[in-house]
């Protein structure tokens, strides 16, 4: 794997379980630096985040080196 490809899929994991962190937060206590009012949009984009950060864990296990 290159070194850039394996930073930019390093970022992105990153990032995306943080979001998720931020919505679990928002679905439970309603508001954190931010507030969601609606407690189901919160726990939906914490499900689409973790499925967004299972692709790239995903990917990061299939990518094999030339």
């Amino acid at each position: 794997m290159r070194t850039r490809t394996m930073l930019v899929l390093f970022a992105s994991l990153f990032n995306a379980l943080w979001l998720a962190h931020v919505f679990l937060v928002l679905g439970i206590h309603g508001e954190y630096l931010i507030r969601e009012p609606v407690a189901w949009k919160a726990w939906g984009e914490l499900g689409l985040c973790l499925i967004f950060s299972g692709f790239i864990i995903e990917r990061m296990l299939r990518l094999k080196e030339r």
